[in-house]
């Protein structure tokens, strides 16, 4: 994410582009997997809509990605109002590879901007004394010129990602993909009718009606996974505020004592 010296990126890097192009280029449900990875911790109990939004997006036709009216007609209708051009400049914004169509990420990096915004901010708080160069109050309509902000926050993993809630994520997101698909094939063979469209009927009705068990057991591992990750962040986030407050201590100490040596040697060279 962020420039060799640890300082916020003043725009976009061709190393940001390239990454993002490699996530971007990947099937609608890598994308969603990539951005709960990045957001877990900040989306907390929320990060159950990111999956749903997909299953929105995917019944809209985005599974390929949707163009600028489209997305902007989706945005409308997941209860982010906006103009017609707050809707267009915003959509530029988030097109990252100005290719005229907006992936599932992007649209989330619209859709969840401010959220992102604040994370980001957050990181490179030591940066920005006064807190975020934008309003971000009402949920970020209008805001434009931040997508390089958005992208570096996306492609920074949070702090205390460990290897259990990332086996979760990916759990969770194969166990779905797995259920669409099933679906997917049933449909396709219930629209052929006959015997066996009639018994694909028939198990699609099952499939739609029971409780997804499986996706209900994999939900309740990553939220275990997620509990236990936050706990150990917030001793880790603990662990490091100590760690800065003695070496803020210790260095004061010493240039306490350069001074009282200094002082002392051009006393004693007085004499």
């Amino acid at each position: 994410g962020s420039t060799a010296d640890g300082s916020p990126p003043e725009g976009f890097t061709d190393g940001m582009r390239s990454s993002f192009a490699d996530v971007a280029g990947r099937d609608a449900d890598a994308q969603c997997e990539f951005f709960l990875k990045s957001f877990i911790f900040a989306l907390g109990d929320n990060w159950k809509e990111i999956p749903e939004l997909l299953k929105d997006y995917r019944k809209a036709g985005g599974e390929t990605g949707m163009n600028h009216v489209q997305a902007s007609d989706f945005l409308q209708k997941h209860g982010k109002t906006r103009t017609g051009t707050q809707r267009k400049n915003e959509l530029d914004d988030v097109d990252i590879n100005n290719d005229g169509i907006i992936s599932f990420l992007e649209y989330l990096l619209l859709h969840y901007k401010v959220l992102i915004l604040n994370e980001y901010y957050k990181r490179y708080e030591d940066f920005y004394p006064n807190g975020p160069e934008e309003d971000l109050s009402q949920d970020g309509i209008g805001l434009c010129g931040v997508g390089y902000k958005l992208v570096d926050e996306l492609l920074t993993l949070p702090k205390g990602m460990n290897p259990q809630l990332t086996a979760a994520i990916e759990s969770f997101t194969e166990a779905k993909k797995a259920r669409e698909q099933k679906i997917k094939t049933l449909k396709a063979k219930a629209d052929k009718g006959g015997v066996k469209g009639m018994a694909a009927q028939q198990e699609l009705t099952i499939m739609e009606s029971e409780d997804s068990t499986e996706i209900n057991r994999v939900e309740l591992t990553l939220q275990a996974a997620m509990r236990r990750a936050d706990k150990r962040r917030g001793s880790q986030a603990l662990n490091e505020q100590k760690a800065k407050a003695e070496a803020e201590l210790k260095k004061a100490a010493e240039e306490k004592r350069a001074k009282l040596a200094a002082k002392r040697a051009m006393f004693e060279g007085k004499k």
